[in-house]
């Protein structure tokens, strides 16, 4: 297929393609039933992506006189995309296999801004104007297209209050829609619901309005604090809009709104006398009505009783990457050339430099789906993963080489090998599928594959044959094949963050 992905020519894409086959279950497998592994085949998937582009930037910088600046500058961009995706492709375009999907264009973005800054005792002001536009630069999908643009206002001014320094600021940012969502997207994902989405060349800028506030403060010669406080406004994200009860009638659109806000702390102390220390904490809330841009809205539904269309409210929710607390504590040391014991003539401890990293992290949201994964038992984002909370330690020692520098070191990660769940099933809300699922799964195998194994067969397991009669069959027999079969399959493999991961090498830098 990849001379056909190459000519994005979707009209060979729409029969079989020559040299994909239909996976088969696995006959390698140590079950040997036909479930749950496949081979003989892959997954049937086209993608060819092909990007060029052309990035010019100019900036320069204008002194007005003694307290002011002015700050000018432009980018163009000049871009040719050529797309091209297929699914199951070892079937021909169907009821359940969407047409493939092919474009060719150039777009084009640009922007230019001016900022000005002005400085007055204790006072800084700073203001700026920035204009941005996109055009997608062809005619996609029969649309006649025109192109888009954004002007956004930012401004932030600063102040001394008695050894601290407070900055305000205010500022809208447009940015220009993913190029994959101007043009139609074919998906082997069943849980975006759909496998199909029309492109829309006529998106819009994706917006942010922010405000934030900052504070800087030294009570002391060697310790400094940075706190910050902040709000961010999202407006015009790309979602997913249908036209149709079809899943696949869904066309990208700029419909989706949510709100980020947060505080954060920093403490710094640098290395003095041997030893530094840094410890940050952000406190965040991102909620959104949509994390992914292929989830499809709610359709509406007609009122049984007054037969008005109910057309579902929009709600902000949690993010899948809304991590409402995170703290990191980084602690250094370095000993001075002549610390520890003297052993022939050196000094095997001299200036060893030590580091000491110490994460926590609240986990992350997710919802809860019955076994189907058709209807939600939770609120959306409603739940959270665990927290959890890691160390990691550097040790290195500078040794002489010649008049390069050079050092071996330890690096020790996740030094307690803690156990940080990073993913869950949204049917059980642990890594792992319960007795009960896999039993049903086990069954529903077996009642589709319930035929003997004879002994010449390459699925025949000599342990599985009790009655040693040269077959495997009957439900004695083949259930427990099948279920080892869906015990194995479902053994959690991504679900966890890295293990404890030891490290020694040597260093040399030229």
């Amino acid at each position: 297929g990849e001379d056909i992905a190459e000519r994005l020519d979707t009209a060979a894409a729409r029969t079989a393609v020559p040299g994909f086959t239909y996976p088969t279950h696995s006959t390698d497998t140590p079950w040997g039933v036909p479930a749950f592994f496949l081979d003989g085949g892959s997954r049937g998937e086209i993608a060819f992506n092909s990007f060029e582009e052309l990035r010019t930037q100019v900036d320069a910088t204008i002194g007005l006189g003694h307290s002011s600046d002015l700050f000018v500058g432009g980018q163009y961009l000049s871009q040719q995309v050529q797309t091209f995706q297929r699914i199951d492709a070892w079937a021909p375009v169907g009821d359940s296999v969407p047409p493939a999907t092919a474009s060719d264009f150039g777009p084009r973005a640009g922007s230019v801004y001016a900022e000005a800054q002005a400085r007055l005792a204790d006072l800084a002001f700073t203001g700026g104007i920035r204009y941005d536009f996109f055009d997608p630069g062809a005619d996609l999908n029969n649309d006649q297209l025109g192109s888009q643009s954004s002007l956004n206002p930012r401004f932030a001014v600063s102040t001394i209050l008695r050894g601290a320094t407070l900055v305000a600021s205010y500022g809208k940012f447009s940015m220009p829609p993913d190029l994959q969502f101007l043009v139609d997207a074919t998906f082997d994902d069943s849980t975006r619901t759909g496998r199909y989405r029309r492109g829309n060349p006529n998106l819009g800028f994706e917006n942010s309005t922010q405000y934030e506030f900052s504070l800087r403060l030294s009570p002391k010669p060697m310790l400094a604090f940075r706190l910050g406080a902040y709000y961010k406004r999202l407006d015009g994200l790309v979602s997913s809009v249908p036209l149709g009860v079809n899943p696949d009638s869904s066309i990208f659109a700029n419909s989706d709104y949510g709100t980020v806000k947060g505080f954060e702390i920093l403490a710094t102390r640098p290395i003095v006398n041997g030893w530094g220390l840094q410890v940050s904490y952000v406190l965040q809330s991102a909620n959104a009505t949509s994390t992914d841009p292929f989830v499809r809205e709610q359709l509406p539904t007609i009122d049984p009783i007054t037969g008005d269309t109910v057309y579902p409210g929009r709600v902000e929710y949690p993010l899948d990457y809304d991590q409402r607390h995170a703290l990191t504590a980084v602690f250094q040391s370095v000993l001075n050339r002549q610390a520890g014991p003297t052993i022939l003539g050196g000094h095997p401890l001299g200036a060893l430099e030590t580091a000491l990293v110490l994460r926590f992290a609240s986990g992350l949201p997710y919802t809860r789906t019955n076994a189907a994964g058709d209807s939600l038992a939770s609120g959306i984002n409603a739940l959270r993963l665990p927290s959890y909370t890691t160390l990691d330690l550097l040790i290195r020692k500078p040794i002489p080489f010649g008049s390069n520098f050079a050092s071996i070191y330890l690096d020790i990660r996740n030094a307690f090998n803690t156990s940080t769940i990073q993913y869950v099933r949204r049917d059980t809300g642990t890594p792992y599928l319960d007795e009960g699922g896999l039993q049903d799964q086990a069954e529903a195998a077996y009642n589709a594959h319930p035929e003997s194994i004879p002994y010449e067969s390459p699925r025949y397991r000599t342990y599985a044959d009790l009655d040693a009669n040269g077959l495997v069959e009957g439900e004695a027999e083949l259930m427990p094949l099948y279920l080892r079969a869906a015990q194995d399959y479902n053994t959690p493999v991504f679900q966890y963050g890295n293990p404890r991961l030891f490290r020694l090498g040597l260093e040399v830098m030229f």
